[in-house]
């Protein structure tokens, strides 16, 4: 049984909510990706929570140790663009001109 402190919490009235498993601290991260995607991108609000749903399924996000993952410097523009790029395209290390995003959907 999930705890009430974990489930999936709408984020919004529009009907797009992530669906990964996670603590409240967690979803605030994930909105700031979100918003650091729409704003890096150009893309739709519907468009950056499907694509962290898919880089993070079948995962949760309760236990401290599991929050830490997501806790580091820069986190939104990291995790923005690491699941724009992919998680092997090193995108830090490259030029973002000529990298490629996943596709979508």
């Amino acid at each position: 049984m999930v705890s009430v402190w974990a489930k999936m919490i709408p984020m919004d009235g529009d009907g797009t909510e992530f669906q990964i498993e996670a603590a409240p601290e967690a979803r605030e991260v994930f909105d700031e990706i979100k918003t650091e995607m729409m704003l890096l991108f150009g893309i739709e609000k519907a468009e950056a929570v499907g694509r962290i749903d898919r880089f993070w399924e079948g995962q949760r996000f309760i236990t401290k140790e599991q929050l830490l993952y997501l806790l580091h410097d820069n986190r939104e523009e990291h995790w923005a663009k690491t699941i724009w790029y992919g998680r092997d395209s090193f995108w830090w290390a490259k030029d973002e001109a000529t990298l490629q995003p996943t596709p979508w959907p």
